[in-house]
């Protein structure tokens, strides 16, 4: 499978995306997010889609960095919720969005049980590609 257009174009690591990555359909997944769910245009606001890649005051081990640049999403609330629990700074909200193929390629990995990752394209942007296939959950006011 060739694997292209993705966010950081060709800057990352070898072997990354991992070659047992794939795409989905209409796969209901949910991620924590820390700024308003919609932007000025009522689109899914892309500031709650960042990689922890881009935060300048982390650093990464070589064998991190590429799941450093792709998006975490989680099976259920449930575990959104105990993300939030351990990590109160991560963010107060939690969105259920249906990935599909124009979202990029998932692969669970093994941070913690039911953790995938997302490493999303370049456009259509993770925001387009789920448009209006998204709700609020839960929000910790």
């Amino acid at each position: 499978m060739e694997i292209k257009n993705l966010r950081y174009g060709n800057d990352y690591p070898s072997q990354c995306p991992p070659a047992d990555c794939y795409q989905v359909e209409n796969k209901k997944m949910y991620r924590v997010c820390s700024k308003e769910i919609l932007n000025k245009n009522n689109n899914l606001n892309m500031e709650n889609f960042i990689p922890v890649w881009e935060d300048k005051k982390r650093r990464f081990p070589k064998k991190k960095r590429c799941e450093a640049k792709a998006l975490s999403f989680f099976l259920t609330k449930e575990d959104c919720l105990s993300i939030i629990s351990d990590f109160p700074k991560i963010g107060n909200k939690i969105i259920e969005v249906t990935i599909n193929k124009k979202c990029g390629y998932l692969k669970k990995t093994a941070n913690r049980e039911n953790h995938y990752s997302l490493w999303d394209l370049s456009t259509p942007t993770i925001s387009q590609a789920v448009g209006n296939n998204w709700e609020l959950v839960y929000e910790k006011k």
